[in-house]
């Protein structure tokens, strides 16, 4: 199997510091089950992509004014936080 790419393995792992083991993986592919509150529905994130451009997809179903679907392909270090950052406002957001 091919190697990750440095970004990407940056991306894994930062994912993994900041929402803990993803609830699931597959070959290069993480996914987290997070759940805002108890009695609200899960926001599903998966990090995949190609071996050097890392993709975050985030699947939302409080629809916060979009349709629910977040798309970003990490280019560089400098925009991880800013996704994760993205994701964690989702949360508190939804869990209101």
């Amino acid at each position: 199997m091919s190697q990750r790419s440095s970004l990407s393995r940056h991306v894994h792992d930062r994912f993994r510091e900041v929402f803990g083991d993803p609830n699931n993986s597959l070959g290069r592919d993480d996914h987290w089950s997070l759940q805002p509150a108890t009695d609200k529905h899960w926001i599903h994130v998966l990090v995949n992509g190609t071996l050097e451009v890392p993709a975050v997809w985030v699947f939302d179903p409080h629809g916060q004014g979009d349709d629910g679907v977040m798309r970003v392909a990490i280019k560089d270090e400098s925009h991880v936080d800013d996704v994760i950052k993205r994701i964690q406002n989702r949360m508190k957001r939804a869990a209101k």
